[in-house]
């Protein structure tokens, strides 16, 4: 029998959070004697909280509402479980900061927010967090790049065998970041709720739409016989939605150009020989992991969308330029911008065995929440209508079917983790 459960570690995005959340499981086992679970936001939750039980900690990607629906569920049948916020984005854009931020007050008085550096800390205390309440670690994803962590990946030969790429040819990947591109009017007006101006709200979805379309031109004019370009889907966006809009722009895909979702933007840094992106974070950790990059701007940049860190990356603004870029990166290009994450992100040690640790002093002197009787009849009612419902063949959010993931996905990362982490 699995000894009880102390912290729960909830995941969004298999690609973004499920390799660092397991490696903090192990983390937590070895140097803290501490049992973790990991569970979906998005499948399954009143599933995953019945089968575990009870837990001390209940850790989110994000706190932004403090009814946000898993957020609200999670509180319903854990009353008392300390709740913490993982914050996955916070290198925030202009627009995005007010949307991004906490805004009830058990976020500002209760949650334990990780922090990757004192700028987050600066801009969660400027919306009202406790200073106190923040604790500032490191970036988690950037430490997946040094060893022993980067061990964890697969190698290039063998995404070029799954893949069918030709690992004798120079890799491009291009980290797609146009997510705005895809908002519906109703994602829009939720950012206009949080504090969002409308006005450049819309305006954001409006360039986003354009600089895909035009960014897809470049990529199609780029193609080379010795260049295999990898077009990567950020993990909120489906595949298919994007290859309808890059086809809609430019008609069926060349060649030389491939578009790939599968595994993480890791292990594709890694095995890319260069990196490029219009303003995705992915380029930081593209620096972080010493790869030439670049930034595609095929329209100029809103005042809305612009961050400091876009200083330290060479800039295209014309497919020629790209073009002649993509055939010969620069190699030092990215010297700046690795410095200044390793200053800003990186300055306090091992970034995902200290977001083990921030996870462990919230769970000190917390006692373990359980689900209350008085909740476990609607509960199990819930449980057996879903049941109905898959047996009927209906299946929730199907558009984001990429992000289920299985305790057998979870275990095997444990495991892995378990012997390199040594």
């Amino acid at each position: 029998m699995k000894p009880p459960c102390d912290v729960v570690i909830f995941v969004e995005h298999i690609a973004r959070e499920l390799d660092i959340s397991a490696a903090v499981a192990v983390h937590l086992e070895r140097a803290h004697g501490l049992r973790a679970e990991v569970a979906s936001t998005k499948f399954d939750l009143l599933e995953s909280v019945s089968r575990i039980g009870t837990a001390k900690v209940a850790a989110f990607p994000w706190f932004y509402e403090d009814d946000d629906g898993p957020i609200r569920r999670v509180r319903e049948h854990w009353p008392g479980v300390r709740l913490v916020n993982l914050a996955y984005e916070q290198v925030l854009q202009n627009i995005n900061q007010a949307v991004k931020t906490p805004h009830g007050d058990l976020a500002r008085t209760e949650v334990r927010h990780f922090a990757w550096g004192e700028f987050y800390k600066d801009l969660l205390v400027r919306y009202g967090v406790a200073p106190d309440l923040v604790t500032v670690v490191g970036n988690p994803s950037y430490g997946l790049y040094r060893p022993p962590y980067r061990e964890f990946f697969p190698s290039r030969a063998d995404l070029a065998a799954k893949h069918g790429l030709d690992p004798n040819k120079r890799w491009l990947l291009v980290a797609e970041n146009y997510g705005a591109a895809f908002y519906p009017d109703d994602h829009l007006e939720v950012m206009v709720a949080r504090g969002a101006s409308r006005e450049e709200s819309y305006a954001f979805r409006d360039f986003a739409s354009a600089s895909l379309a035009k960014m897809a031109e470049w990529l199609r004019d780029a193609c080379r016989d010795d260049l295999e370009i990898i077009l990567r889907p950020r993990p909120y966006t489906p595949l298919e939605r994007l290859k309808k809009r890059v086809v809609e722009a430019i008609g069926e895909l060349p060649p030389g150009l491939r578009m790939i979702q599968d595994g993480s933007v890791r292990e594709w840094v890694l095995a890319s020989d260069a990196v490029c992106s219009s303003y995705s974070t992915t380029l930081i950790e593209s620096a972080v992991a010493g790869k030439p990059i670049a930034m595609l701007t095929p329209l100029p940049l809103p005042e809305f969308v612009r961050h400091a860190w876009y200083e330290l990356v060479p800039q295209f603004s014309t497919s020629e330029a790209f073009g002649e870029w993509a055939a010969e990166p620069n190699t030092d290009s990215s010297k700046g911008l690795e410095q200044w994450a390793n200053e800003t992100m990186l300055a306090h040690g091992d970034p995902i065995a200290g977001m083990a640790g921030f996870l462990a002093d919230a769970a000190a002197n917390v006692p373990r929440a359980a689900i209350p009787l008085s909740m476990r009849p609607s509960l199990y009612a819930r449980l057996l209508a879903r049941v109905f419902k898959r047996a009927r063949g209906r299946r929730p959010d199907k558009a984001h079917e990429h992000d289920r993931f299985s305790q057998h996905d979870v275990q095997t990362r444990i495991e892995r983790w378990r012997n390199i982490l040594t």
